[in-house]
């Protein structure tokens, strides 16, 4: 019963872990879902130190028992809380485990809006322009003010890597 409780306890911990890493925001601003990776991270958090409260609780053999043999009853007593305390956890980290697929499905979601909408950007066409060597020629200066029109922060983004790239040279050809 001791070494399940702790082997949960070491899961609930690798849980709180796994949250935090996907916590970097951008999935929650994406779904509008403020909190919920915190909040979970908060319960496994939890959950594992009642796991390793319960194991301390789980009577251990003695050597005293070779000898002398235990009252039986408080030894089921505390097997049977164990094995109560075990179902509860079991559950928790069932719930937990379908919490983090959920927030790497967002993880994921949020990395490729991302990309698409850095590909989509006039500052991800010059990017990608400047990237491959290639000219960047009228049809792409042109796509690239389309792209920046009206967008005050595109237009600022899209001079700020190409006064990069003059300023590093590196034989980009921006001409």
């Amino acid at each position: 019963v001791q070494g399940s409780l702790l082997q949960l306890a070491a899961r609930f911990a690798r849980l709180q872990e796994d949250f935090v890493c996907l916590d970097d925001g951008e999935a929650e601003r994406l779904f509008g879902r403020w909190g919920e990776l915190r909040q979970a991270s908060s319960v496994a958090e939890g959950m594992a130190s009642e796991c390793r409260e319960a194991a301390a609780a789980v009577p251990q053999s003695s050597p005293e028992w070779l000898v002398t043999l235990p009252d039986p009853e408080p030894l089921a007593s505390s097997l049977g809380s164990g094995a109560a305390a075990i179902d509860r956890f079991l559950v928790s980290v069932d719930d937990l485990v379908v919490r983090r697929r959920t927030a790497v499905a967002w993880a994921k979601a949020a990395t490729e809006a991302h990309a698409a909408s850095e590909a989509s950007s006039a500052r991800g066409l010059l990017a990608e322009a400047l990237c491959r060597r290639q000219r960047v020629d009228f049809p792409t200066v042109t796509e690239i003010c389309a792209r920046s029109a009206g967008d005050r922060g595109e237009a600022a983004a899209v001079a700020r890597l190409l006064a990069t790239t003059l300023r590093a040279g590196g034989g980009a050809d921006v001409s």
